[in-house]
């Protein structure tokens, strides 16, 4: 029982320093950093200008009440 933690320990520790070694690699030339492309944007000078609180709409209007006319006599005035 002894032999096999003694050997679970040796293959974990040969593994951990085979992944530390690996990752510890220093850069060489040619690992140049990537560069992105310049981003274009399009841009606007703000400057002071007078604000209209008008509202132009196409629309309908409906009215909240209705009336309906009649005669009281039927017939033509002449």
């Amino acid at each position: 029982m002894h032999r096999i933690y003694s050997l679970l320990l040796c293959s974990f520790s040969i593994i951990s320093a085979g992944i530390l070694i690996t990752g510890c690699k220093g850069k060489s030339a040619s690992d140049k950093p990537r560069l992105n492309p310049p981003v274009i944007v399009d841009v606007m000078v703000a400057s002071p200008q007078k604000i209209s609180n008008l509202i132009e709409a196409n629309g309908t209007v409906i009215a909240n009440e209705s009336v309906e006319l009649h005669p009281e006599v039927s017939g033509r005035l002449t």
